[in-house]
C-alpha cells in the first residue's frame, strides 16, 4: 500500500517506497490520502481538486517508470530498443489507474476511503446504465447529458463538470459542508437516511450541543 499525502504530493519516500515494492514483486494499491484538506487548507474547488487528483495520479505513474527503468539497467545494463519494450511491459502491467481499482481515495483520519468500484453501481442503477459500462467514465474528461441521458466527452453546459466531480466529489464535499462545517442536525440526519447510515444518537447530541 503506497499512501500519498494529496497536499504535498510525490517526494522522496514515494520514490523510495515505489522502488522497494518493484523490487520486492509486489502489487502497489496507492492511497490518495487528505483529499478534505484540498479543500480545507488549499481552498480548491471541485473541479480543481478533480484537476489536482488527475495531475497526482500521473504524477505518481512517472514515478513508478523511472524506478521501473532504473529496477531494468540495474538488472540488465543499457540495451536501448529491448529495455524500452520491457519498460512498457511492466509499467502496464502495474500502472496505476482508478479504472484498475488499485488507486483508492481517502481521508485516513476521518475514516473513510473509496475506489471506483463503490460509486459504479449506485451511479449505473440511477441512471440505468450498465454498471461495467459506466465505471470507464468515472475517471477524466467525462460529462452526463441529463437532458438527452447521454455520456459525453465535453461539457453541454458552461457549468458542466465531469462525471467524478458530479456524482463523486460534489456528495462528499456536502457532506463535509452539513456534518464537519455547519453541524446541521436535521440535514445529517435526512443525508443519514437517504443512504441508508445510522448515525448514533450521541454523535447527533454532540454535535448539538457543540452548535
Amino acid at each position: 500500500i503506497l499512501v500519498v499525502d494529496v497536499v504535498e504530493g510525490v517526494c522522496s519516500q514515494t520514490i523510495t517506497n515505489l522502488r522497494k515494492a518493484i523490487d520486492e514483486g509486489l502489487s502497489i494499491i496507492l492511497v490518495l490520502n487528505k483529499i478534505d484538506k484540498l479543500v480545507s487548507e488549499l481552498g480548491l474547488g471541485d473541479l480543481e481538486v478533480h484537476k489536482h487528483l488527475l495531475e497526482l495520479v500521473d504524477s505518481v505513474n512517472a514515478a513508478l517508470s523511472g524506478a521501473l527503468s532504473a529496477r531494468i539497467i540495474e538488472e540488465f545494463g543499457e540495451k536501448g530498443e529491448e529495455n524500452e519494450d520491457l519498460l512498457e511491459t511492466l509499467y502496464q502491467r502495474h500502472m496505476l489507474d482508478p479504472l484498475r481499482d488499485n488507486v483508492i481515495f481517502g481521508a485516513a483520519y476521518d475514516g473513510w476511503g473509496f475506489s471506483l468500484d463503490d460509486f459504479t453501481g449506485i451511479v449505473a442503477k440511477k441512471f440505468g446504465f450498465k454498471k461495467e459500462v459506466v465505471k470507464n467514465y468515472l475517471w477524466g474528461e467525462f460529462y452526463y447529458d441529463s437532458k438527452n441521458k447521454k455520456i459525453t466527452t465535453k461539457p453541454k453546459t458552461d457549468d458542466g463538470k465531469p462525471m467524478f466531480v458530479q456524482f463523486i466529489l460534489q456528495n462528499i464535499f456536502q457532506i463535509y459542508d452539513k456534518i464537519k462545517y455547519e453541524k446541521n442536525v436535521e440535514t445529517i440526519e435526512k443525508m443519514a437516511t437517504k443512504l441508508n447510515i445510522k448515525i448514533p444518537s450521541s454523535y447527533l447530541k454532540n454535535i448539538a450541543n457543540d452548535w
